[in-house]
C-alpha cells in the first residue's frame, strides 16, 4: 500500500471487486463519474458485465490530478518496489 495522503480509515467504507472500468461519463459541467464493472459468466454461460459502483470527482481537476497518481503507483509495482502485503515497504530478496 502506498499512502498518498493521510486519512482515517472508515470500516464501514464500500468495498468492491472489480475487474474493468465500464465507463466513464461527465455528470455536469464539474462532475466526473467512473463506473466500475466486474465481469461474470452467468447461468447460460454468456459474460456479463455488472456495475459494482460508482465513483464522482468532485471537479475536474481531481479526476485529472487521480490519473497521475495511478500512474505513478503503476509504475512503482511495475519496478518491484511495493510489497504485495499492503505495507508500503520496499520488497527484500
Amino acid at each position: 500500500m502506498l499512502r498518498l495522503y493521510p486519512y482515517k480509515d472508515n470500516p464501514l467504507a464500500p468495498r468492491m471487486l472489480v475487474s474493468k472500468i465500464g465507463g466513464i461519463y461527465r455528470e455536469d459541467t464539474h462532475l466526473i463519474r467512473c463506473t466500475f464493472i466486474d465481469e461474470i459468466t452467468n447461468s447460460e454461460g454468456t459474460l456479463e458485465a455488472i456495475a459494482q459502483g460508482h465513483l464522482i470527482w468532485k471537479t475536474e481537476g481531481d479526476w485529472l490530478a487521480t490519473r497521475e497518481i495511478f500512474e505513478f503507483v503503476m509504475q512503482q509495482f511495475r519496478q518491484g518496489s511495493l510489497r504485495d502485503d499492503g505495507g508500503g515497504r520496499p520488497k527484500t530478496h
